[in-house]
């Protein structure tokens, strides 16, 4: 959210929050379910581009993902149970860019 509030008006339709509570709660390495809960309610009143994983990771879609090695979430180990593949494309040590392809 954070990251939203603060990118230039032009780029903040580029990011999206992917939100599922039973992953999160499922493949929880750092308990994302809260974070998820709250961006679900949120975007009903701001218009932050938080959408349903299920709707979202299509087969044959392919994104990148955002995350910190730190308080890594539930997305990919999901991915990976999906049958998705993802690939580090840049890193640094608070973040990490990966390219994702589901199937």
């Amino acid at each position: 959210m954070q990251m939203w509030l603060y990118l230039p008006e032009p780029l903040k339709s580029n990011l999206i929050f992917l939100v599922d509570r039973e992953a999160s709660a499922k493949y929880q390495t750092f308990n994302t379910a809260a974070i998820d809960a709250a961006l679900s309610s949120v975007r009903r009143s701001f218009p932050i581009r938080a959408l349903d994983y299920k709707t979202f990771a299509t087969p044959g879609k392919e994104f990148r993902l955002l995350e910190n090695p730190l308080k890594p979430g539930w997305m990919l180990e999901k991915i990976a149970a999906d049958g998705g593949e993802e690939a580090i494309e840049r890193y640094t040590n608070l973040r990490q860019l990966y390219q994702v392809r589901m199937k």
